[in-house]
């Protein structure tokens, strides 16, 4: 069963969104994907794969909705005024219209911390949380944590026009989780997640809070009914049974996130340098000749 999580969307009108995939990173949602991909016969968008292979167009969207203002609910804003909260919501909500449409189901961050919006555009979606242990989970964000948000990425893929906002992409996210500024710094940024504000070089201290805000979250702005839990090891049986469709006659899809992240940022890294390669050497080029032609006058 081949991955389709970064497969180009289908007809807008044949292909309806069914399922709003509510679960963190890092707790399957690759394998969910593909999973989803299968169950319901077309793509899923996949949030941090789209970051990476979606190409130029989708990384402005990406990157325009990850620095919106947090706003999960319309009477509440980080100013605390409804205006701004209203623009906020309906801007967020035209955008994660534009990059869902074509889709059956959208995972994976950003898609994740908009999921009331997600749920108001479309109420009729199941709503599916992948799950993880929290201690797995929260360990297994250290070798991630600094990925590509670092000066030297921004460089390298600043001659890549398909993937050259995926730093930006990153700094915005990590100021909407952790409430990080622009300056390094953490901030008050209590919109999405209440009380994660606090300065905390723990990198475990974090990304627990992180994981118990987004549980809150979820409960702020899904109504109960509509929640439904899902964990990867076990298989198509409960998945199946949430979606009410059989179960089919393939292994379940067990595929590694921060491998597939690994491969997909190795990739763009070789990219990277070897354009950068190409650039300098095409300068050496052209300072030789141009020395060689008035060097000598």
């Amino acid at each position: 069963m081949a991955p389709q999580h970064t497969s180009p969307p289908g007809p807008a009108d044949t292909t309806p969104f069914r399922v709003i995939c509510a679960g963190l990173s890092r707790t399957g949602t690759v394998s969910l994907c593909t999973a989803l991909s299968h169950l319901l016969n077309g793509p899923v968008f996949h949030g941090g794969m789209q970051m990476l292979h979606g190409g130029a167009t989708r990384q402005r969207q990406l990157l325009s909705l990850c620095q919106l203002d947090p706003s999960p609910s319309p009477s509440r804003s980080p100013s605390g005024g409804p205006a701004s909260t209203t623009l906020d919501r309906a801007h967020a909500q035209h955008l994660l219209a534009q990059l869902t449409q074509g889709y059956v189901a959208a995972a994976d961050m950003p898609m994740n911390m908009y999921v009331g919006e997600l749920c108001d555009l479309y109420p009729d979606a199941k709503v599916i949380v992948s799950t993880r242990e929290k201690g797995a989970w929260v360990r297994s964000w250290g070798p991630v944590a600094g990925l590509a948000s670092t000066w030297y990425f921004k460089a390298l893929f600043w001659p890549l026009p398909h993937v050259r906002r995926f730093p930006d992409i990153v700094v915005a996210l990590g100021e909407r989780m952790h409430g990080r500024g622009r300056d390094g710094r953490m901030v008050r940024r209590e919109a999405l997640y209440p009380g994660m504000w606090e300065v905390r070089e723990d990198v475990e201290k974090r990304f627990g809070a992180q994981y118990d805000g987004h549980a809150e979250y979820l409960r702020r702005v899904v109504p109960e009914e509509r929640l439904r839990f899902f964990d990867v090891k076990d298989g198509w049986g409960p998945l199946c049974e949430i979606l009410g469709v059989e179960v089919p006659d393939v292994p379940f899809p067990h595929e590694n996130d921060w491998e597939s992240l690994q491969a997909s940022v190795k990739g763009l890294v070789v990219q990277g340098i070897v354009v950068w390669a190409v650039i300098f050497a095409g300068v050496a080029v052209l300072v030789r000749v141009l020395v060689s032609r008035y060097g000598a006058s």
